[in-house]
C-alpha cells in the first residue's frame, strides 16, 4: 500500500489511488454495503406483495401491462429514489453517470456480442447440470414471479420483447449492476461481484434458476468492469433475454422430444468453450489496448475505479444491518418460491 505523500509545504497529501476509511465513492461509503442490499430488499418485497396478490387476490394472467408495471414500481422507481437521495447534490446527468450510465466505444461491440453468446451457452450448461433441460422453462428475471401475459404467445411479438426482454434488461441491470455493484466498487471486484451475483440469484425467485442467474450476474459484473458502461450490460442482458424468450425453450423442447439430451449437452459444452474463448480473448485485447493507452498518457473514464480483485473482509462484514437485510432478502426469496408453488 502506498503511503501518504508530503507536499512542498509539509502538508500530508493522500494518495488518490488509496481511499481513506471515511472516503465516499459516488456518495455511498464504500465499506458499507447496507444501502444497496436494503434497496434489493425493498424491490424484492414489492415483488412478494405482487406475488401474493396474484396468487390469492387477483390473477394477473390477463393483464398484459402487469409485468411492465411490476418492473417500474418494484425496481426502477425505488432505484431512482435512492439515486436522488444519495447523489442529491449532483445534476440528473451526473447522478446517472455515477452508477455507470456512460457511453461505450465501438471497440467494445464484439466484446458485448461475445458476452451475450457466452451468457447463453453458460446458462444452458448450468441449467442442465443443476436441474435438467426442463429447468429451461424457469425464468431468470422478476417476471418469473407470475405469468402475466406469458401463458401463451397470443400477445404480439413487440409486446413480448418490451415486457420480457427490454424492460427487464434495463430495470434489473439498473438495480443489480448500477446501484449494487457500482455502489460496492470500493470493496474490490470480488466482493462487489459476489454480492451482486448472489442478489441476482435471489431476484430470479426460482430454486432452479438461482445458480444460472447468479452466474449471469457475474458475467454482467465483468462486462461493467471492463467497459465502464451500464449501457453495455443492458445490451448484453437484452440479447440474452431475447434468447431466453424465443429460442431456449424451443431448443430444449426439440432435444427432449427427440430424446437427444446427450447431444444437447455436447453441443452446449462446445458452444460454451467457443464463445468463452472468444469472450475472454476479446477481453484480453481490450485490456492490452487500455495498457497501451495508459503508457502513452491517454486517459479513459472509469466509472468503477475498483481497488483490485481482492476483497477487504473487514469492510465487507463490518455492519450488522447488512447481514440482517441479506437474511431478509433470502427470506423474501423463499416466501416468493413458496407462494408460487402454492399457486
Amino acid at each position: 500500500m502506498k503511503k501518504d505523500k508530503i507536499n512542498k509545504k509539509g502538508a500530508t497529501v493522500s494518495d488518490p489511488e488509496q481511499p481513506r476509511a471515511d472516503e465516499k465513492i459516488s456518495g455511498v461509503a464504500y465499506e458499507e454495503p447496507a444501502i444497496p442490499v436494503f434497496l434489493c430488499l425493498v424491490c424484492m418485497s414489492a415483488v412478494l406483495i405482487a406475488a401474493l396478490i396474484n396468487a390469492f387476490v387477483y390473477s394477473f394472467e390477463s393483464a398484459l401491462l402487469a409485468p411492465v408495471i411490476l418492473e417500474i414500481v418494484a425496481i426502477v422507481f425505488p432505484c431512482y429514489l435512492i439515486l436522488l437521495t444519495v447523489h442529491s447534490q449532483k445534476t440528473t446527468a451526473e447522478q446517472f453517470k455515477a452508477v455507470g450510465f456512460h457511453a461505450f466505444g465501438v471497440r467494445y461491440i464484439f466484446f458485448i456480442l461475445f458476452g451475450a453468446l457466452f451468457m447463453m451457452s453458460a446458462s444452458a450448461v448450468i441449467s442442465i447440470l443443476f436441474g435438467g433441460v426442463y429447468s429451461f422453462a424457469d425464468g431468470l428475471t422478476l417476471l418469473g414471479t407470475f405469468t402475466a401475459g406469458s401463458n401463451d404467445y397470443t400477445a404480439s411479438i413487440p409486446y413480448l420483447i418490451l415486457a420480457y426482454a427490454l424492460i427487464p434488461a434495463i430495470a434489473e441491470e439498473f438495480l443489480l449492476r448500477g446501484m449494487v455493484f457500482s455502489s460496492l466498487r470500493g470493496m474490490g471486484f470480488a466482493a462487489a461481484a459476489v454480492i451482486s451475483a448472489v442478489l441476482s440469484g435471489l431476484v430470479s425467485f426460482s430454486l432452479g434458476g438461482f445458480i444460472p442467474a447468479a452466474f449471469i450476474g457475474l458475467v454482467a459484473c465483468f462486462v461493467l468492469y471492463t467497459t465502464g458502461s451500464l449501457w453495455a450490460c443492458m445490451i448484453v442482458r437484452f440479447i440474452f433475454n431475447l434468447y431466453r424468450l424465443f429460442l431456449e425453450v424451443n431448443i430444449s423442447a426439440y432435444f427432449v422430444s427427440s430424446s437427444s439430451r446427450e447431444l444437447l449437452i455436447v453441443v452446449m459444452l462446445a458452444a460454451l468453450l467457443i464463445f468463452g474463448a472468444l469472450f475472454f480473448g476479446e477481453c484480453a485485447r481490450l485490456y492490452k489496448e487500455k495498457a497501451d493507452r495508459a503508457k502513452s498518457g491517454e486517459s479513459e473514464h472509469s466509472t468503477l475505479a475498483l481497488r483490485g480483485f481482492v476483497p477487504d473482509i473487514k469492510k465487507t462484514v463490518a455492519y450488522r444491518p447488512t447481514a440482517i437485510m441479506a437474511i431478509c432478502c433470502a427470506a423474501v426469496f423463499a416466501a416468493v418460491v413458496i407462494v408460487n408453488y402454492l399457486s
